[in-house]
C-alpha cells in the first residue's frame, strides 16, 4: 500500500506506528486518505474489527454509528491475547450521542493489547470525554507539487482536466484517486463542486433559486453542502468563516433529519 502524505508528518507516523498509543485520533480535511493512514498506522498489529457508518433503518439516507455497532466491540475487545490487535472505527464522528457515551466506556476501561484507531473530518463533534481520551493526530495535506506528481504517476491528463484536479482536489491525496479511478465519479464532483461555486458566489435570491431549482435529494445536497464548505475554505474570510459555521449548523441540523433545502438556505442567506 503506497501511502501519500506530507513529508512533515512521516516521522510522526512513524513513531505512532511502532508504538501504537492506546487510541489515536486521526484528523484532516476530507480527501486527505484518514482510512487509509489508520490502516497503515495499524500495519504491525491484527486488526480485529473496523467500524463505519451505515444505514440503521430502510428510511435512514444519512449512514451513522449506532449503539449496537459498539455494544459488539465489547466481547471482541476481551481478549486475552497479548499480541497488539487493533480496532479502527472511520469517521468517528459519525457515531451517534448514545454510542459515543458507549465507546467511552471501552475507554475508560482499556485491555493493554487493545488499540483504537478513529478516522475524523470533524472532530469536534465528538464529545470532549471521548477526545480527552485520544490522542490526536493532525494529516496536513500534500504540497501542490507532491499532488502534480501524483496525478502524473495515475496516467495522462490534459491541461484542462489537470487544472480541474487540482482546483477540486489540490492537497487531497485520496480525493485524487478518487477523481482519477473513476470518470463518473469526476463527473458528478465537477457538477457539484460547480453548483456550490454558484452557492457562494451568486446574490442571495440566485441561491435561493440554486437550491430550489436542483432536484438532489438530501444526501447530493449535504454534498453541495460539503464542497461549498471546501471552496469557501481556500480564501478565509471573515465573511466565509461565518458562512462556513452556519454551514456546518445545517449539516447537523440536516444529520438530525431537518429539511436540507431550508437549512442550506438559512445558512447562506
Amino acid at each position: 500500500m503506497t501511502l501519500y502524505v506530507n513529508t512533515s508528518i512521516a516521522p510522526t507516523l512513524d513513531t505512532v506506528r511502532t508504538s501504537l498509543p492506546q487510541a489515536t485520533l486521526v484528523t484532516g480535511t476530507r480527501g486527505t486518505g484518514l482510512k487509509t493512514i489508520a490502516t497503515d498506522l495499524a500495519c504491525q498489529a491484527t486488526v480485529i474489527e473496523q467500524v463505519e457508518p451505515t444505514l440503521l433503518t430502510k428510511t435512514s439516507t444519512i449512514p451513522v454509528i449506532g449503539i449496537e455497532a459498539i455494544r459488539s466491540l465489547y466481547a471482541r475487545t476481551r481478549s486475552k491475547s497479548a499480541s497488539p490487535s487493533v480496532v479502527i472505527v472511520d469517521d468517528a464522528d459519525r457515531m451517534t450521542r448514545e454510542a459515543q457515551n458507549s465507546f467511552l466506556k471501552l475507554l475508560e476501561e482499556p485491555s493493554s493489547a487493545i488499540h483504537f484507531i478513529l478516522t475524523s473530518h470533524r472532530p469536534e463533534l465528538l464529545l470532549p470525554t471521548v477526545r480527552s481520551r485520544v490522542q490526536t493526530l493532525h494529516i496536513p495535506r500534500i504540497s501542490s507539487e507532491d499532488s502534480k506528481r501524483l496525478i502524473e504517476s495515475l496516467g495522462p491528463v490534459d491541461p484542462t482536466k489537470l487544472r480541474q484536479l487540482l482546483f477540486i482536489a489540490e492537497g487531497l491525496p485520496a480525493e485524487i484517486t478518487r477523481l482519477l479511478s473513476s470518470e463518473t465519479y469526476f463527473d458528478a464532483t465537477v457538477k457539484t463542486v460547480s453548483l456550490a461555486k454558484k452557492l457562494i458566489e451568486s446574490s442571495s435570491y440566485e441561491r435561493m433559486q440554486h437550491i430550489f431549482g436542483t432536484k438532489s435529494d438530501k444526501v447530493e445536497l449535504l454534498e453541495i453542502l460539503h464542497r461549498s464548505v471546501e471552496l469557501l475554505a481556500k480564501s478565509p474570510t471573515e465573511h466565509s468563516l461565518r458562512m462556513i459555521d452556519r454551514l456546518f449548523d445545517a449539516e447537523t441540523a440536516i444529520s438530525q433529519n431537518g429539511n436540507a433545502r431550508l437549512h442550506l438556505i438559512n445558512a447562506v442567506i
